[in-house]
């Protein structure tokens, strides 16, 4: 018969079901409900993403237009061409020129069209000849440029002549009347089909309803300026309302950048992101359908639904299948203590596939009793070993010790969690935690333990330290800052005592000097001596021109040092002649002074500069019996430059100290007052710096628990160096903050000092728990990824696979593991795979081979498998991991161009696209920074380094063209290389003529670098200097030979007026002939300058 408990069961069992139901239906919705939420921030930020790097293109395209209007606004050589062109319009040469130059900009820069046209509109010259007027559009943005005498960057209109859309560049032309714009200009004419209508179509963003949209505000509309993807014809003439608020566009324009949903042109519904592009009046949108982003959503739901039904099904079923057995086994006694085994059994069972814990149960033997599956894969032991097993013989031999005062203190307690080391079989050792616990099973006692294993936390906690290590030595290196900041300062004190000293011995000197003139003549050896051997210059002046100015009569040596001339140069010339900077620098009028009245004057240190000299001077005048003036002074330049370092010294620490945005404190190192506190320590504490200086650091509250007596000062004083990690500091507010506390000692002048660090590691600790989740998400990654990933452990064997491999292989994780993977690799591979392999990981590199394995169909496909060693936060070798990539396409195409191009493929990897693509971003990266400058000056310097960048990557290129490696025929890189001068200075052969006579042999690339610099600074010169004359035309030869005995020349000449002859190429002003000098150096070479019909320059070397 069975009781009213049995009866009522079911009716629990239905209850049990129907709170599941409830529960899984509501969890259902809260998943789909964040799924799609999540879906829709993801769409988002890929449109975020997509409309950022469009709009930084289209950016990038209007600052490369600006830079190239400028570029030709201030050629020289265009308005000078066009002004004699306008002035004499027969001139055919002269019209060619100029078209040349036209052809050569819309060549060079890719321009749909060049045009040359008037103040009026007419077009003057055209590269292309197709276009006989221009539209009244056109001519009102011409005729605004050429007002304002700027370059114009029109915007997008339909013109009525052509009926297409044009945006043209307009450049007024510089015809040298001190920069004042002319009356024509350059219309550089864009077609928005060649570069912005195709960037605005190009869907990187994985979409079938997503665009891009560029549009403008026009009144009271947005006008489209671009072909959209669901409607024909709409640049420039599809427009919608602003009343419209609804449209993402209005939106745009109203607001600027914003995110949300909203109606397109079509009346869809859509997500999209807005946004405004500087230097422009244009916006832009980007946006998908609705529809489409929920599509996805729709298809989650229906998976998720599914897997829902199935998890209420199961448990239906489980706990249906556990009423019939308690059911069936209620009334056996014997049958249920059997029935209890059995579900301590499935307990452990449970444990064995759900928990990623090792657990045990230990008897009171001290003897394992059970263990779930986890430890066999941690320890290496089989069940059988396992059980029966004294559990002290799974502690590291340094922590057996403690293992029974460990099981009496759980014991006592009930409870206990600790850590301590474990061994595995094979006999390494691991950090674990043990969570253990007593526990009563059939009246028996038994100790059950939750072992984790802790190694990737101590990682974790290794990761910190390092980073507290790297704090320290930012520390130290601030430290060391202040030490070359005193020892900067006893340098310059030591400095003034030998001026001082100096200047007590010519004191003495003359006053000698004053009471011993009878005895000159008798000393006038001695005199010599002193006078040429002093350190300081001495010049002895006499007056000319009723005192208007003075002769040099004697110069001593060390004023022939410091001034870096002879005695023979200056003597008997006016002092006016040799150093002209003297007047402006106000010695002049000392003279003048101690030469009329007789009263020895000090002229303070002052700066003293002419073309050839600068430097800071310190003069002691006075007035001899005869009536010569004899002036004494000092070079003080570079105890000037010193005042100067350490006054920047000083700064940089004080602004670091102002601006640490960590909070310090300076204690006096004997009494523990404090002297100062920097500004942060208000923010970090709430401590005004008036509340600490002049107080004692244990009287500040929350310091009592750091320094909480005399003696603790003491051994901080002693030590020198005292440090707190992750303490907990209550500010003046009562906020609490976690700190780090860094004291250390050291000298100040004559005393000692201590510095505190306090800084705020709470962010830090916020930051590490985002790098726990970090590490989960790189786990995720790999598994989400396209590579095959795999690591080892220090015995070489696989120890994980990520699912990308087992999918690609098709076999289970198990078969993997340890050398089951190379079941799979092709028998011809295995052994060069193994050999590479084992010989890397002996010698703990990196290393790369690839394979053939077996794909989960049975084809075999090539894999590229790179590998590196494993090290723990304290540098111990902890396996290999490595990443595989399927590269069977790779390799069947290498087969096919191996052979013929194998050169040119390594030529192309490691030369032109590493080198010459990358100097080419730099010319780029400097043509757009021209657009920002205004000043000539500095336009210049950027186009000159623009040459220069351009000379060292011609030099590249040419190497690649080649059909060799040897080096590269250096007549043809010359005749580039001035062909790339002539473009960017916008003249032609018939205003410069070029002529070369170049050996034919190759030359190497070590010698073709420096000596194309070399040609395009003396050509950069010439073009810039020599052909003044616009009547005469102008020649540049260049030859390169080499004769029998390896020695190279390379000659430069032109004829313009020449060069001065004052100029030394080792001390030149200008940084092109100081580059020539340098790279003349490299070489080892001799290098000779000579004014013969023009500048000429010989450079001879050995090759």
């Amino acid at each position: 018969m069975v009781s009213e408990k049995n009866k009522a069961y079911p009716r629990g069992l239905i209850f049990a079901a129907l709170i599941l139901f409830i529960a899984l239906g509501a969890g259902l919705y809260f998943l789909l409900h964040s799924h799609a939420e999540e879906h829709k921030r993801e769409k988002i930020a890929e449109l975020q993403a997509a409309l950022d790097y469009k709009m930084a293109q289209i950016d990038h395209w209007i600052k490369a237009q600006s830079a190239n209007a400028s570029l030709i606004s201030d050629s020289p050589f265009l308005g000078q061409a066009v002004q004699r062109w306008r002035e004499n319009p027969g001139d055919v040469k002269l019209r060619a020129s100029i078209r040349s130059r036209l052809n050569g900009w819309q060549e060079h820069f890719g321009y749909s069209d060049v045009l040359l046209a008037d103040q009026n509109g007419n077009i003057l010259l055209e590269a292309d000849g197709t276009v006989d007027v221009l539209s009244p559009e056109t001519k009102a943005y011409l005729q605004k440029a050429l007002a304002e005498g700027k370059h114009l960057l029109a915007d997008f209109y339909m013109c009525t002549v052509h009926n297409t859309p044009h945006i043209d560049v307009i450049a007024p032309i510089n015809t040298g009347a001190r920069g004042k714009a002319g009356k024509s200009a350059v219309i550089l004419r864009v077609s928005p089909g060649d570069y912005l209508y195709p960037l605005m179509k190009n869907n990187a963003f994985q979409g079938l309803t997503f665009e891009t949209l560029l549009i403008r505000r026009d009144g009271d509309s947005v006008l489209f300026l671009n072909d959209v993807r669901f409607a024909q014809d709409a640049a420039l003439k599809l427009k919608i309302s602003l009343s419209e608020k609804d449209v993402p566009a209005v939106r745009a324009v109203l607001e600027g950048r914003t995110v949300g949903e909203g109606r397109d042109y079509r009346g869809q519904k859509v997500l999209a992101v807005t946004g405004a592009l500087a230097r422009s009046s244009w916006f832009m949108v980007a946006k998908i359908d609705l529809q489409e982003v929920n599509d996805a959503n729709r298809a989650n739901a229906l998976i998720w639904s599914l897997a829902a039904l199935l998890i209420f099904a199961g448990s239906v079923s489980v706990l249906s299948i556990l009423f019939l057995n308690q059911r069936k086994d209620y009334f056996k006694k014997l049958y249920a203590l059997e029935n209890e085994r059995q579900a301590l059994v499935k307990h452990f069972d449970y444990l064995t596939k759900y928990a990623n814990d090792i657990i045990f149960l230990i008897d009171d033997s001290l003897k394992v009793a059970e263990i779930n599956d986890r430890a066999l894969d941690i320890y290496g032991y089989t069940r059988e070993e396992f059980i029966g097993m004294e559990a002290d013989r799974l502690r590291a031999d340094d922590q057996k010790a403690l293992f029974k005062t460990q099981m009496s203190q759980l014991v006592l307690q009930k409870g206990l969690i600790y850590e301590t080391m474990h061994r595995r079989q094979d006999g390494t050792t691991f950090p674990v935690e043990i969570s253990a616990r007593s526990i009563e099973i059939e009246g028996k006692k038994y100790l059950q333990a939750i072992v984790r294993d802790i190694t990737e936390r101590r990682l974790f906690e290794q990761k910190i330290q390092e980073r507290n290590e790297e704090l320290e030595s930012a520390n130290q290196e601030l430290l060391a800052a202040e030490e070359e900041l005193r020892q900067s300062n006893e340098k310059l004190e030591s400095n003034y005592a030998e001026l001082e000293s100096a200047n007590v011995e010519l004191k003495s000197a003359e006053e000698g000097l004053q009471h011993n003139l009878e005895e000159i003549q008798i000393t006038k050896k001695r005199y010599t001596e002193l006078f040429q051997g002093i350190n300081s210059g001495v010049a002895v002046y006499r007056a000319v021109d009723d005192g208007n100015d003075f002769v040099f009569v004697d110069f001593n040596r060390a004023g022939q040092r410091i001034e870096k001339t002879s005695a023979d140069q200056v003597i008997g010339r006016k002092v006016t002649e040799v150093f002209p900077g003297i007047k402006p620098m106000g010695l002049l009028e000392v003279f003048q002074r101690v030469w009329r009245t007789g009263k020895a004057e000090q002229h303070p240190v002052s700066v003293y500069q002419d073309e050839h000299l600068t430097g800071w001077r310190e003069n002691y005048v006075y007035k001899l019996p005869d009536g010569e003036v004899v002036s004494i002074y000092d070079d003080m330049t570079e105890i000037k430059q010193v005042e100067e370092s350490l006054k920047a010294s000083e700064t940089r620490y004080r602004r670091l100290f102002e601006s640490a945005k960590d909070g310090i404190l300076i204690l006096n190192a004997d009494s523990g007052i404090i002297d100062d506190a920097n500004p942060f320590i208000k923010d970090l504490l709430g401590y005004p710096r008036e509340e600490l200086i002049g107080k004692e650091l244990w009287e500040i509250g929350l310091f009592r628990d750091i320094v909480a007596s005399r003696d603790s000062f003491m051994e901080l004083q002693k030590k020198g160096y005292v440090r707190y990690e992750d303490l907990p500091l209550v500010t003046k507010n009562g906020l609490k903050k976690e700190v780090e506390f860094v004291s250390n000692v050291y000298p100040v002048g004559d005393h000692n000092v201590v510095q505190c660090n306090i800084r705020d590691i709470t962010q830090r600790k916020l930051a590490e728990v985002k790098l726990r989740e970090s590490e989960i998400s790189y786990r995720t990654l790999a598994d989400s990824g396209q590579a095959l990933v795999w690591t080892a452990g220090t015995d070489k064997l696989c120890n994980y696979f990520n699912k990308v491999w087992l999918k690609f292989t098709g076999r289970p994780l198990e078969q993997e593991l340890g050398n089951g993977w190379a079941e799979g690799v092709h028998p011809d591979d295995l052994q060069y795979c193994l050999e590479i392999y084992t010989n890397a990981f002996d010698r703990r590199e990196p290393f790369s081979m690839e394979y053939r394995l077996r794909r989960h169909d049975g084809e075999y496909r090539w894999l590229r498998d790179d590998g590196s060693p494993r090290y723990n936060g304290a540098g111990e070798f902890v396996g290999y991991i490595g990443h595989c990539l399927d590269i069977t396409g790779h390799k069947q195409a290498e087969e096919q161009i191996k052979d013929s191009l194998k050169e040119k493929e390594i030529l192309l990897k490691e030369i032109h696209h590493r080198v010459k693509n990358n100097l080419q971003i730099i010319v780029s990266l400097l043509n757009l920074q021209t657009g920002y400058v205004e000043d000539p000056r500095y336009k210049k310097m950027f186009l000159e380094s623009q040459n220069r960048v351009r000379s060292m990557a011609l030099v590249h290129e040419k190497l690649y063209q080649s059909k060799g490696l040897a080096g590269i025929d250096f007549s043809e890189y010359v005749k580039g290389l001035m062909h790339e001068l002539y473009l960017s200075y916008g003249i032609t052969q018939g205003d410069v003529e070029l002529t070369t006579d170049i050996m034919e042999d190759k030359i190497p690339v070590d010698i073709a670098i420096p000596c194309g610099l070399i040609v395009n600074e003396l050509a950069t010169n010439s073009i810039k200097y020599a052909f003044k004359d616009p009547q005469r035309k102008g020649k540049i030869k260049i030859s390169f030979k080499k004769d029998a005995a390896g020695i190279c020349t390379l000659e430069m000449s032109d004829n313009g007026p020449g060069i001065s002859e004052e100029v030394v190429l080792k001390n030149s002003p200008t940084l092109g002939l100081q580059l020539v000098d340098s790279l003349a150096g490299q070489l080892d070479a001799e290098i000779k300058m000579t004014n013969d019909g023009g500048t000429r320059v010989t450079i001879k070397f050995k090759a």
